[in-house]
């Protein structure tokens, strides 16, 4: 079976002051197609560096992460650009959508980069938001919805591209407890619809035993708790 994402024996340390720290020690995963996964632990235990290596947004000291079958490692900064906008969605705590776009300008904004808008690429972008129950809300700007709704169009963002994978650093971390469940049901029946592998990052306990898989990062490793 071939796995969409595969880390091998990844090395990650930080220098504070006269102090080398290492964050991840010979850290090994293998993830494959339709999986939800979640990542815990403590806070400062490493979850959100990972994440960022796993997205190829920074680099490990040594090891390798490989997302559909290409090691980041070896791919220049435009290839790896490539392989996110097509292969990796991503939602951090913080929606990050561009205030001054509406919320289908938002959708479109991986298209645009890619210099590839068309009328099918907006066909998808509303089909999406249809999906996630903002199908009125198309034309509102980040400042015009809740912060559920903002969660909502930074997930369909992550997969507008249709990728394999979407990593997610505390999605609902920000959210009140019924707009938080009504964010994890949504994953939840988005990987079950489009076969998508999610990996979350949670301090969650609910979130996190509604995977199918729980990690919990400590002391540089990863160990499967269920």
């Amino acid at each position: 079976m071939n796995n969409v994402l595969e880390c091998r024996q990844l090395h990650r340390h930080f220098t504070i002051g006269p102090q080398k720290v290492s964050v991840l020690r010979a850290l090994d995963l293998e993830v494959t197609k339709g999986e939800l996964i979640s990542i815990v632990g403590a806070s400062g235990s490493g979850k959100t560096t990972l994440l960022n290596l796993l997205a190829g947004l920074d680099e490990p000291d040594s090891g390798q992460v490989l997302v559909a079958g290409k090691p980041f490692s070896e791919l220049s900064d435009v290839q790896k650009g490539r392989v996110r906008n097509s292969s990796v969605g991503f939602v951090f705590q913080f929606h990050h959508l561009l205030p001054e776009f509406t919320a289908l300008e938002n959708l479109l904004l991986p298209y645009w980069l890619s210099k590839d808008v068309n009328q099918k690429a907006e066909q998808r972008a509303k089909e999406l938001l249809d999906r996630i129950g903002l199908g009125n809300r198309y034309h509102h700007k980040p400042s015009e919805l809740s912060g559920g709704e903002r969660q909502r169009v930074a997930i369909a963002r992550a997969l507008i591209n249709q990728p394999e994978l979407v990593l997610m650093d505390e999605p609902t971390g920000n959210l009140d407890e019924e707009t938080a469940e009504q964010i994890q049901q949504l994953i939840i029946e988005l990987n079950r619809e489009f076969e998508t592998t999610f990996i979350v990052v949670t301090h969650s306990t609910e979130l996190a035993k509604r995977m199918n898989k729980v990690y919990r990062l400590k002391e540089g490793q990863l160990h499967l708790e269920s």
